[in-house]
């Protein structure tokens, strides 16, 4: 899969944030620069949208009936979307950490000589690919269920800036013993965090892509696969 448009937009807009944040917030500290990076506001008003204009582009193409109708069943053509949202993912992530890693060895380079360094950088990469993974099954769900890629790709950055709303600190605090939400489940907000917590997310959030792509294959073949763009 070739890389697009939307998605050097992605990687530029990451590199962009981190630059400033290096030279115009002065930032000397790690983990202040990790947590510039990966703030959950830029991720809900920025990645989010980046990512999902990525698939809306990529499967606008796929939605069309001639596309579809050169696999051998919609199971086939399912499974295709699936394995096109990992490989996405999986890059994005890699990439991203890359990007991520390089400024945050700009702050201390003695972090490149800490073994924790590059099993952190690792997790991340396996974390965030399978919280990208969910995003995008989410939406795949969302266009079977509207019959509308642009209308999904609306419903879905909603969504989410409704639950960055409602998990803030100031509101609903206790909400926050029961619902995680899926940025906490990508990124370490506590640099203390054992990793067992975020496996344990990590298992999680495979479950819940196995359970969507059940539905969605289930939706896909009860649907009109005319879909509109």
């Amino acid at each position: 899969m070739r890389i697009t448009v939307g998605e050097k937009l992605f990687y530029f807009t990451v590199f962009i944030l981190a630059f400033f944040n290096k030279i115009l917030g002065s930032i000397h500290n790690v983990e202040d620069m990790y947590m510039a990076i990966v703030n959950n506001k830029i991720f809900t008003i920025v990645y989010l949208p980046i990512f999902l204009y990525i698939l809306l582009d990529k499967f606008s193409k796929r939605l069309k009936p001639e596309v579809i109708v050169r696999y051998q069943s919609i199971k086939n053509w399912s499974i295709s979307n699936l394995k096109i949202i990992a490989v996405l993912s999986v890059r994005l992530s890699i990439t991203f950490n890359v990007i991520t890693s390089i400024f945050m060895v700009i702050c201390d380079t003695n972090i490149l000589y800490n073994q924790d360094f590059y099993v952190f950088n690792y997790i991340s990469i396996v974390v965030q690919s399978v919280g990208w993974c969910l995003i995008g099954m989410l939406f795949m769900n969302l266009i079977s269920i509207t019959n509308s890629i642009k209308l999904a790709y609306v419903l879905e950055i909603a969504f989410f800036l409704a639950i960055r709303l409602i998990m803030s600190p100031l509101s609903f605090i206790s909400l926050r013993d029961y619902v995680v939400p899926i940025w906490d489940t990508m990124f370490f907000y506590e640099f203390n965090r054992e990793y067992m917590i975020m496996i344990k997310y990590l298992c999680m959030n495979i479950i819940i892509i196995i359970i969507l792509f059940v539905i969605y294959s289930h939706l896909v073949k009860k649907r009109d696969l005319k879909i509109e763009r």
